[in-house]
């Protein structure tokens, strides 16, 4: 007991002192006025990084955006290339295969004119052949009447070039049905142009009893309508058919523009 009353009187809590000493920690007390305060960031500080940061996401959205449409346009130009190179390779390749007889008159190569709505509309109607008259060769292989023009698709109301093709028994008579293939898409104008080597010059509109022209031009004007208000590209390819008695070809003048 007395040494418990001795601890007691020596203790720092009966000479008024604290009962016991807390131990020291790396917490500052931040209600002590002796310490300096951190300055936080104000209402205008954080309403010009929420400005700041909202522009950035913006541009980032922006440019994300113009690579994809860059693409997609990269993506409609190669098919729609694509297109008009298979569609005139077609009508090239029928035109060299054109069906030349012995008499003039049984020969087909007519080119209808046709403007729509300041739009060319041309057709283009030919006999051909599969298998084509060899030199010394009376007999001449199977003729079908190819007609190309642009038709309607009625599912998209979008253009599209058709090749329709018979078989003809009767030159004279030709045969105007047959069977219609789609050739290629994106298709908004058809023009065929025939050179005139008495005038020099190119013209279009062809009748069956002209003379047999020297060349062929024809144009494709491409276009996707889904595309909106994109310009229509152009391509065009000259077939060359004729020779003259020494069997060199015969080149047009060139226009110019």
């Amino acid at each position: 007991m007395r040494t418990l009353c001795d601890f007691y009187a020596k203790s720092r809590f009966a000479k008024g002192g604290a009962p016991f000493k807390m131990r020291e920690t790396g917490f500052k007390n931040t209600f002590d006025p002796g310490v300096k305060h951190r300055r936080a960031f104000t209402l205008v500080e954080i309403l010009l990084a929420s400005v700041l940061g909202a522009m950035v996401a913006a541009a980032g959205v922006a440019a994300y955006r113009s690579v994809n449409h860059a693409r997609g346009d990269l993506a409609f130009s190669s098919e729609v290339m694509a297109h008009g190179r298979y569609g005139l390779s077609m009508m090239r390749d029928d035109l060299a295969s054109q069906f030349r007889p012995r008499v003039p008159g049984e020969m087909k190569l007519v080119g209808i004119t046709s403007n729509t709505e300041e739009k060319a509309l041309d057709r283009l109607v030919i006999y051909v052949t599969a298998d084509p008259m060899g030199p010394g060769d009376d007999l001449q292989g199977d003729i079908y009447e190819v007609e190309y023009g642009l038709s309607l698709n009625e599912e998209t109301r979008e253009l599209y070039l058709g090749r329709r093709i018979a078989p003809v028994e009767d030159l004279a008579l030709g045969n105007k049905r047959g069977k219609l293939v789609r050739v290629a898409r994106h298709i908004d104008q058809l023009m065929f142009e025939f050179y005139d080597e008495v005038r020099g010059k190119w013209q279009r509109g062809r009748n069956a009893a002209d003379p047999m022209p020297q060349a062929v031009r024809i144009s494709l004007w491409l276009q996707d309508r889904r595309a909106g208000e994109r310009p229509s590209v152009k391509m065009s390819q000259e077939v060359w058919f004729m020779k003259d008695p020494r069997g060199v070809k015969k080149e047009p003048p060139r226009e110019e523009g």
